[in-house]
């Protein structure tokens, strides 16, 4: 019996374009919800190197969908509240849209 089936040689090709299909039509999804953008800024929101600068830079550049823009807000808030207040935060007081925010227990309102 030979070794590569005839039925197999063929599949091969079809095989392999279905999977770089597969893998072009997933990176053009990437890349027109800026996934790679909002996944850096996230990790650098965990990390305390990105503020809320950074984070509003990239929900108002009109890039990704709405649930990945609700993601980085929720990412912001957990990170922000679990205690990685990054310098930029520090610089403004705490302030979070214009009202104070108390660091310990994330109400609004003085400390």
């Amino acid at each position: 019996m030979h070794p590569y089936p005839v039925h197999g040689i063929l599949a091969a090709p079809q095989t392999l374009d279905k999977h770089t299909n597969l893998a072009t039509s997933l990176l053009g999804a990437i890349k027109v919800r800026a996934l790679d953008q909002y996944h850096s800024v996230a990790e650098e929101l965990l990390t305390g190197k990105a503020d809320l600068a950074a984070v509003l830079r990239l929900l108002n550049s009109g890039k990704g969908a709405p649930m990945d823009k609700l993601r980085l807000a929720a990412v912001y808030i957990l990170a922000y509240d679990g205690g990685c207040v990054t310098r930029a935060h520090k610089s403004q007081g705490g302030r979070v849209g214009g009202k104070q925010r108390h660091a310990m227990t994330g109400s609004r309102g003085t400390p």
